[in-house]
C-alpha cells in the first residue's frame, strides 16, 4: 500500500500470515507510535488495537525495537 504520509510504499500482512512467521519484529519510532504501543499493551479489545493480537499471542516471538525520534538527513 502507498501511505499519504510516508515517502515508501508498505506491506500490509493479515494475522494468519503473521503468525506463520519465526519472528516478528516491530519497530517503532517517536513518542506517539511509543504511546500507541504502550496502549497495546494494556487491557481491552484487539479489534480496538490490532497490535494486541500480536502481543498477546504465544506462538511466534516478538521483539520490540524503539526509537524516540527517526534521525533527520541533516544529522546524519
Amino acid at each position: 500500500m502507498q501511505p499519504l504520509a510516508a515517502p515508501h510504499p508498505r506491506l500490509s500482512l493479515n494475522l494468519a500470515a503473521l503468525l506463520r512467521a519465526r519472528r516478528i519484529c516491530i519497530q517503532i519510532s517517536g513518542a506517539r507510535k511509543w504511546e500507541v504501543y504502550q496502549q497495546a499493551l494494556a487491557d481491552g479489545p484487539a479489534d480496538e488495537l490490532p497490535m494486541r493480537a500480536i502481543l498477546r499471542q504465544t506462538l511466534v516471538p516478538v521483539d520490540v525495537y524503539w526509537c524516540p525520534e527517526h534521525p533527520t538527513a541533516a544529522s546524519i
